[in-house]
């Protein structure tokens, strides 16, 4: 099982490069790669803007870095087809955001284990609303390399319905990303 961190965003909402925040004794995106780390050591880090800075707090954890030069045009696609064509011979891979650092290990060790028993794709839920990570088995690398720009991870969830597994989890933490200043001193709070 393989995670892939997108950390390239340009966090044009929080209006500071929200990855490099202080969270507890790190980063934001230093707490998310310490959360993934728990659950699988084959993970790679999407870097975009801030590449320098992202790349510095990937290594410090030992984690590889694949830069994506398209991220500011092909948004969330261009930098999982990034990090897609370096994939390694894999049964799967998880897609988490970076700045989700309130998911916990357990809860996505429940989430890979749920997708061990059934494969094809596995979104979490909370009370119905859908999150991340996104599980896929390997077999959906193919179409998600080819998808345009246009469209999103969503699209090829959308066209294998049968092979859809949502799975309810007791952790709100799968809806939270800190997209704002408000979220972030809301949630940093709670750490």
């Amino acid at each position: 099982m393989h995670a892939i961190i997108l950390a390239a965003g340009t966090s044009s909402r929080m209006g500071q490069p929200k990855l490099l925040l202080p969270w507890g004794s790190r980063t934001v995106l230093g707490q998310t790669i310490h959360n993934v780390l728990a659950v699988t050591k084959d993970v790679l880090v999407v870097t975009g803007a801030y590449a320098e800075q992202t790349r510095l707090i990937a290594e410090a954890a030992a984690v590889p870095t694949r830069h994506n030069p398209d991220y500011a045009k092909g948004e969330m696609i261009s930098s999982l087809q990034t990090a897609l064509a370096t994939l390694e011979e894999t049964d799967g891979f998880f897609v988490m955001l970076g700045d989700m650092p309130l998911v916990q290990p357990e809860t996505m060790r429940e989430i890979v284990h749920f997708w061990r028993e059934r494969r094809g794709i596995v979104v979490p839920t909370y009370e119905g609303v859908r999150g991340h990570p996104v599980v896929f088995s390997a077999e959906f690398i193919p179409p998600l390399r080819t998808l345009t720009w246009a469209q999103s991870p969503r699209d090829i969830v959308q066209a294998n319905s049968d092979k859809l597994h949502l799975f309810p989890v007791k952790s709100q933490s799968i809806l939270i990303d800190l997209d704002t200043p408000a979220s972030y001193q809301r949630w940093r709070k709670t750490i």
